[in-house]
């Protein structure tokens, strides 16, 4: 964890105005803001192992979890001195046997008789503000609006300032009652408001199946790089609308581009007016040198890609930005905690920040017991789901077994024997063939080997092989000299 990491210094005056009316009226001097953040859970719903819970000899298994998020996230919330926000960097689920899940058994167990999801059920009890469009919310849009669907039940507002949502009906109807949105804004106990702006990756119709024309400046024929830089103008437009026109005084954006890079190199340095930046898509394990790690044998399942949380960016002005990322598979929970002045609502100082992990290790100082009713209406079934799988027999194999597998009633022909004009005889029984042995004397005749031509069909043992374009050589019986 680490502490008392100052971003903008207050200006005395504006201290010693607020500490005296602090003394005098009891009102504070400034205002905590938390921050706490998690992306790319990608239905990792039963562990960090994936498909097991608890697995003596599956290490992995004791860790992650919905259920034991959940609990982490609402342990740091009641812990926290002021208004704490919970934002989801994108990928909140991925295709495979966990989401199937969802799509086998709840298909008709949402309040309007339709599709429910199993990561919705666990998101609404966890309460994300904000949860920003990645790459694996449009997998399965070739089949249906499922993305559409999933934000509309996740009970929390998808952002990205890069789509277009009226592409498809479901989106546009969600974007009519807030439900989708390019940005955000969350007011805090104290009156400040915090704008939270989204951006989705442009390799989306690359790496996903979207609904045609959802890019917003994108063009096919573009690079990465280009259709980033071409994204860049939407992110900032939202950011100076929040600012200008909303009273935002704080700005979060939230950022799924595959890759802490993209925001660190492409897109912090071309903004202005941002004071934190949340990456998703990457995978990346930012952590403090003494936060406390997943461990295997005493190592890191994963060691930390940085080795601060939050790293930092210069923006377009020079200013730096701090940048984090929440790993993957809900295995940590990243937390930051900043002062917001009393007087201007900005940002003054990060004052403390840690990378959370989850563990329902019997041996951590820092396990925890799973939320019970996600762990009832959510891990259980998807477990139990994953487990009828790993049941069905497709197939089976001979193992241990000596026995031969019984031949076929068919009997190939035997090949007729061959036609000797002269029998071998019976002492030569290593000879292959029922006939004669040719005669093969095993000296060649002086006269022969003289008269035979300097090339390469000579043969100088009468057992060479020799090519078959090549003329038999002549052989003598005749008694050796």
């Amino acid at each position: 964890m680490n502490t008392t990491r100052t971003l903008w210094r207050r200006k005395a005056s504006v201290a010693a105005v607020s500490f005296a009316l602090f003394v005098g009226y009891g009102a504070a001097i400034a205002e905590p803001l938390t921050i706490l953040h998690v992306g790319d859970q990608e239905s990792w719903l039963i562990s960090a192992q994936g498909n097991l819970r608890d697995t003596t000899g599956q290490t992995l298994s004791f860790y992650g979890g919905v259920d034991r998020l959940a609990t982490v996230i609402a342990n740091r919330k009641a812990a926290a001195p002021g208004t704490v926000i919970t934002l989801n960097a994108g990928d909140a689920f991925l295709p495979g046997p966990r989401l199937n899940a969802s799509l086998v058994n709840l298909g008709t167990a949402a309040a309007d008789g339709g599709q429910d999801f199993y990561d919705a059920i666990a998101k609404r009890h966890i309460g994300f503000d904000a949860i920003t469009f990645g790459n694996h919310e449009f997998d399965l849009d070739n089949t249906g609006p499922i993305a559409a669907r999933f934000a509309d039940m996740s009970g929390s507002t998808y952002l990205s300032a890069n789509l277009d949502f009226s592409v498809t009906p479901q989106l546009a109807n969600l974007a009519a009652q807030g439900k989708v949105a390019a940005s955000k804004i969350i007011t805090t106990a104290g009156g400040k408001k915090v704008g939270i702006v989204g951006a989705t990756t442009p390799r989306l119709p690359a790496i996903s199946s979207p609904p045609a024309g959802i890019m917003k400046n994108w063009s096919v024929s573009s690079t990465e790089a280009q259709n980033l830089a071409a994204m860049v103008p939407l992110v900032q437009a939202e950011i100076d609308d929040l600012r200008s026109n909303q009273g935002v005084t704080v700005i979060i954006v939230m950022s799924h581009l595959q890759g802490a890079a993209n925001e660190r190199n492409a897109l912090v340095p071309n903004l202005r007016g941002v004071d934190l930046v949340i990456s998703g898509g990457g995978h990346e394990l930012m952590s403090d040198p003494d936060d406390a790690h997943i461990l295997s044998s005493g190592a890191p399942v994963i060691a930390p890609t940085f080795n601060t949380h939050p790293v930092y960016s210069n923006d377009a002005d020079g200013r730096p930005v701090p940048v984090v990322t929440g790993h993957f598979g809900n295995r940590y929970v990243g937390e930051l905690n900043f002062t917001i002045d009393d007087t201007t609502g900005a940002l003054t100082s990060l004052d403390s920040t840690r990378m959370i992990r989850v563990s329902g290790a019997a041996a951590d100082a820092d396990r925890v017991v799973g939320n019970a009713a996600i762990r009832t209406q959510v891990v259980d079934p998807v477990l139990s789901y994953v487990a009828a799988l790993n049941a069905q027999i497709i197939g089976t194999t001979r193992s241990g077994s000596t026995a031969r597998p019984t031949p076929p009633a068919h009997r190939p022909l035997a090949p007729s024997p061959p036609v000797c004009a002269t029998p071998k005889p019976a002492w030569a029984t290593w000879w292959p063939t029922p006939c004669a042995l040719p005669v093969r004397p095993m000296w060649r005749s002086r006269t022969a080997a003289a008269s035979a031509p300097a090339s390469p069909c000579r043969v100088t043992s009468p057992w060479a092989i020799r090519s078959t374009s090549c003329p038999s050589p002549t052989w003598s019986n005749a008694p050796r000299p």
